[in-house]
């Protein structure tokens, strides 16, 4: 835990600024998309309550969501990227949404395929405990022993459920920035990346936080001068 503050504590004030823009354009965009549909039904509404009035109203909630999931659909190779560029890359608000950008339009399609399989693996885990949660409350039907039961398991699957989707979230976006800039991130040695795979879009200036572990120095080694041996000339008899 202190490595990991001490790692991402540098980079908070950039999460933070980037996860401002991007909610101040999210609630700009829905005050857009839900503006002529409260206009609507507020016009409905002052005519009276009939049945095509809420039924307009239903199908506008509607096409609204629709809207907003497949918005969120849409951009999520770009919105993937931002929590980890902010605190893998050493730069600054703009430059962290601009490199986001970049990478999540490049390979498109491939980066909207690694999304796409994440969140069904995500929608099976929770039909899963969905269906556990509903076994669980079946033995509520048994007294006392059926309700201690089922207590106990809701609670410890509850908990292993969110520790696991926790650690699952967090290691899918690690390896989704690893897959859409080619850097692998490895955990053997702490603050290490080794590049993998060079890009078009890599330079030094968007090089990682974490910088290569640089080998040690070695003494160089000092050879101590060898003496020469002078042969003395020979004494004449």
């Amino acid at each position: 835990v202190s490595q990991s503050w001490h790692a991402t504590r540098p980079r908070i004030k950039t999460a933070f600024g980037v996860y401002l823009i991007v909610v101040i354009i999210a609630l700009a965009a829905m005050a857009v998309l839900l503006a002529p549909a409260l206009i609507g039904v507020f016009n409905s509404l002052q005519s009276g309550v009939t049945p095509e009035v809420v039924i307009g109203l239903m199908l506008s909630i509607f096409g609204v969501a629709l809207l907003i999931f497949l918005a969120t659909l849409l951009l999520s190779p770009l919105s993937g990227l931002l929590f980890s560029l902010s605190y893998f890359e050493n730069q600054g608000v703009v430059k962290t949404i601009k490199r986001a950008i970049r990478v999540g339009t490049t390979n498109y399609l491939r980066n909207l395929a690694y999304l796409l399989v994440f969140w069904l693996v995500m929608m099976a885990a929770m039909v899963v405990f969905i269906l556990f949660l509903f076994i669980s409350f079946i033995l509520f039907i048994i007294p006392v022993l059926g309700w201690i039961l089922g207590f106990v398991l809701i609670l410890c699957g509850s908990i292993l459920f969110i520790t696991w989707m926790l650690a699952f979230v967090s290691m899918s976006m690690v390896k989704y920035y690893e897959f859409a800039t080619g850097t692998m991130i490895t955990s053997s040695v702490p603050a290490k990346t080794v590049s993998r795979t060079p890009t078009p879009w890599q330079n030094p200036k968007n090089a990682p936080l974490y910088k290569k572990v640089q080998p040690a120095k070695r003494k160089p080694v000092v050879k101590k001068p060898v003496k020469k041996s002078v042969k003395k000339p020979a004494r004449k008899k």
